[in-house]
């Protein structure tokens, strides 16, 4: 991500009164998948995460 979009992003989110967003890319499931799988995830994150990210962003229907 281009800096500049980032801190376009947080900015965005800032502006809104948000206490909490997440700013990325693929990242961004990451964080939501360790809330109600956080010992999945870290095993999926340390063996070739992106794809088995996308993987199990498909088999949730997330685009």
């Amino acid at each position: 991500m281009e800096p500049e979009r980032c801190a376009e992003l947080i900015l965005k989110g800032i502006q809104k009164g948000k206490e909490e967003f997440v700013v990325g890319g693929m990242e961004r499931f990451t964080v939501f998948f360790n809330r109600i799988f956080p010992g999945l995830n870290r095993l999926i994150i340390r063996s070739n995460p992106l794809q088995k990210l996308k993987m199990i962003k498909s088999f949730f229907g997330i685009k």
